[in-house]
């Protein structure tokens, strides 16, 4: 699984070879899952050097650091 946070702060996940964007579970209206919501946290150093921890909403992942890209330029 590979994670993506795009230069805008809008989340992909890749379901079956491809990137999805995803949108907001907990919203009636379109709303993209993204770092504007307050449920989304910062991608966090695990306590080993090769994966990190992202969690959005009651849900953490914790990743290999070559599968999360984070294209935000204002980290």
């Amino acid at each position: 699984m590979k994670i993506e946070i795009d230069k805008n702060g809008s989340l992909s996940i890749e379901r079956k070879g491809k990137m999805k964007h995803c949108g907001c579970p907990n919203q009636q209206a379109d709303i993209s899952c993204g770092d504007w919501c307050p449920l989304f946290g910062e991608p966090e150093p695990s306590d080993d050097i090769i994966t990190v921890r992202l969690t959005i909403c009651k849900k953490t992942f914790s990743l290999l650091r070559k599968d999360f890209i984070d294209k935000r330029t204002d980290k």
